[in-house]
């Protein structure tokens, strides 16, 4: 990662996750409960294992992990997400299984260590080149175990909801966001290929955004048609991509 786009993004995510302090995620709406369910099921790994995330943020799925019994490394480039995911943590007694690490894993950190890695929706905010990105995400596979699980859950840039998302939404910057352009099947697979994961599978989850399932229950059936339907499924809002070492 250039220390000019790990400035930024650090500078970026350190300002969004320190408005998530004291943000109850384990006991979420139901576009959550819905995610999370997607999440275990495609990961799919013994309850017990360990597993690191990089690009951790705040925690949502590392804390999800840790209460079912997990243990897990979470990995991040901003030492203010950690905090938040630290506190977090000890509040709901959840930190005796937890490993923080505040790395951009540009250099490998740990070596078949892990039963699975993760990256969700910071597959594309790695570095602002691929070739970065691929160096980086090669970094985290030699953390898994041989016959570990790789997983990548990226927006999907045939989705057409997130453009106007990602350019007038405060939440996002679009400066660091449009590398999510390389974030297609097509790319995903071949990268999984070209770092020699075997048994690659592809899923799909939502269209219409996740949020709206929260006023309107009717979108969680809609967006599981979408999923479920070839051709379609190829706009869903996120790729959910699984390898193995």
């Amino acid at each position: 990662m250039t220390k000019n786009y790990r400035k930024k993004t650090e500078k970026f995510f350190s300002e969004y996750f320190g408005k998530k302090r004291g943000v109850d995620v384990l006991h979420g709406s139901l576009a959550g409960r819905l995610e999370f369910e997607k999440f275990f099921s495609f990961l799919h790994v013994p309850t017990g294992s360990s597993v690191i995330e990089l690009g951790c943020g705040y925690g949502r799925f590392v804390l999800q992990l840790l209460a079912r019994g997990y243990t897990v490394t979470g990995v991040d480039i901003s030492k203010e997400s950690l905090d938040v995911l630290k506190e977090s943590a000890e509040k709901n007694k959840l930190d005796d299984r937890l490993t923080l690490v505040e790395n951009d894993f540009s250099k490998p950190i740990f070596k078949n260590k892990f039963e699975a890695a993760y990256c969700i929706s910071t597959f594309h905010l790695l570095a602002g080149e691929e070739e970065d990105r691929i160096a980086i995400f090669s970094n985290l596979i030699k953390s898994v175990k041989p016959g570990g699980v790789v997983l990548v859950i990226e927006p999907n840039p045939l989705n057409p909801l997130y453009y106007p998302f990602y350019l007038f939404s405060d939440q996002v910057s679009w400066e660091l966001e449009k590398t999510f352009l390389k974030s297609n099947e097509v790319n995903l697979r071949r990268i999984y290929k070209q770092l020699k994961l075997k048994n690659i599978t592809v899923s799909y989850f939502g269209f219409l955004p996740n949020r709206f399932m929260n006023y309107i229950p009717v979108v969680s059936y809609l967006n599981n048609f979408m999923n479920n339907i070839p051709f379609l499924n190829k706009f869903s809002s996120f790729i959910y991509i699984r390898g193995e070492k």
